[in-house]
């Protein structure tokens, strides 16, 4: 319900005063006394309604911002529109930033803290392991390899488990598969990521536009 305030309530209220307008003309013109008064009651009611609306909807959104859309830098607003992968792959460095000072060390072992966050904002859970791959993807293929070879069993099975549950099951059991594999797969691993940059960048992308509702914050939570 919260949500749905959030997104549509000036919307509903600029419908109800609309209404209200057009119920006004017959209001004026009918020479029924009763359906004078039941007009006028209609009228009341959808523009207290309208109030109401707007109301409880401005109340959601004090203090709430869009954890992709606040540019913490600058203290300004992106259109929706404007959104990239670029600038969500930023923010999820932001939320990193009391986990870890090397994202790419996430690989070895993702921190306890770090899970018990994710466990209670399971909606950041995806974006955080697609952006563990897109760290992946742009380094060395040498350095990937390496990385993802020294990855422990644990950190590989958790991100395989977020994907599946981000309805992206087929990444990750191929991500798993290589992992399983990984001596006699080395080869196809070397490439792996680098050839995927942009297929990570874009499945990031993706699932924010399908959860974006899930990702109002309180304002204090970005550093204002």
């Amino acid at each position: 319900m919260g949500v749905f305030l959030r997104n549509y309530a000036t919307r509903l209220a600029f419908i109800c005063a609309i209404i209200a307008l057009l119920l006004f003309i017959p209001a004026s013109l009918t020479v029924s006394d009763s359906l004078r008064t039941f007009l006028i009651v209609m009228i009341v009611m959808l523009l207290l309604g309208g109030a109401i609306l707007l109301f409880c909807g401005n109340r959601r959104n004090v203090g709430q911002v869009h954890y992709f859309l606040y540019d913490r830098r600058r203290d300004l607003f992106y259109k929706e529109e404007d959104l990239t992968p670029e600038i969500i792959q930023d923010a999820i460095d932001y939320y990193l930033r009391d986990f870890t000072e090397d994202e790419l060390l996430l690989w070895k072992e993702l921190p306890k803290p770090l899970c018990l966050q994710l466990e209670g904002e399971e909606q950041f859970r995806p974006l955080v392991m697609y952006r563990m791959l897109s760290i992946l993807s742009a380094q060395d293929p040498e350095v990937a390899m390496t990385a993802f070879g020294e990855a422990s069993e644990h950190t590989v099975t958790y991100l395989c488990h977020a994907l599946s549950d981000a309805e992206d099951s087929e990444l990750a059991d191929y991500i798993y598969h290589l992992k399983k594999h990984f001596e006699s797969e080395k080869d196809r691993i070397r490439f792996f990521f680098p050839k995927n940059k942009r297929t990570f960048a874009t499945r990031i992308m993706r699932y924010v536009e399908r959860h974006f509702d899930d990702f109002y914050v309180p304002r204090s939570r970005l550093g204002k």
